[in-house]
């Protein structure tokens, strides 16, 4: 009997020494497992909606501003062209009146350099007309439209005044050569030449804005949408 007892004290002693130790092993393996999980990510923030408005702002601006840049070099270019054939025609001019013509060339050439002293003035204008300024900078996406458009209209009511310079040339050979009136075919001559080159130019400049106008418009339906 007393042997008994002392096999459960010798038992409860044990369990009264492993008990805290087991205790503080399933503590440590806690606190390892703990510091083994990765801490979770923060949460991602949302853009907020006075950003995403800026760089759409910021992006509408620049397509503007592009579109402006664009048609006055186009217009810049232009001018050039009309200075550069002035400039031939002067030439041209001046070498076939110092080869002392008959009335018909004299009056041909005559008529050339006076009609373009009036290109050259045109181109002229044209050029640091369409120079690039603050005042594109500020321009809103309907000033924009209009620029264009009032642009493209030009260029067609210049077209039409070169067909008449081409119907007026060909009225004046005629009746040159029915009254036998040379300085008046000269004339005719020379106004068919300058109409017809500048018809072409015109129409070549009208085209250019026109398609990069819907260009334009392709690209600003596109930045809207995605605005939206």
């Amino acid at each position: 009997m007393a042997f008994r007892r002392l096999n459960w004290l010798v038992v409860l002693l044990a369990l009264v020494v492993c008990a805290p130790a087991a205790a503080q092993d399933a503590d440590a393996d806690d606190e390892q497992a703990t510091e083994a999980q990765p801490e979770p990510e923060p949460p991602a923030q949302p853009t907020p909606p006075a950003a995403e408005s800026a760089t759409d702002d910021d992006e509408l601006a620049a397509l503007l501003l592009a579109e402006n840049e664009g048609r006055g070099r186009i217009n810049r270019i232009g001018a050039l062209v009309l200075g550069g054939w002035a400039i031939g025609n002067f030439g041209w001019a001046t070498v076939g009146l110092l080869r002392q013509p008959d009335d018909r060339e004299q009056a041909f050439h005559l008529t050339n350099a006076a009609f373009n002293l009036v290109v050259a003035g045109i181109g002229i204008g044209a050029y640091f007309g369409n120079v690039p300024s603050e005042e594109w900078e500020s321009m809103d996406t309907l000033a924009t439209l209009n620029e264009g458009h009032n642009t493209e209209k030009l260029y067609l009511l210049a077209a039409g005044l070169d067909v008449a310079y081409i119907m007026s040339g060909a009225f004046l050979t005629a009746k040159g050569n029915l009254d036998r009136k040379e300085g008046m075919v000269g004339v005719g001559r020379s106004l068919m030449l300058q109409g017809t080159f500048l018809f072409a130019f015109d129409a070549a400049m009208y085209t250019f804005h026109m398609l990069r106008r819907t260009r334009f418009l392709k690209n600003l339906v596109g930045a809207e949408s995605s605005r939206d």
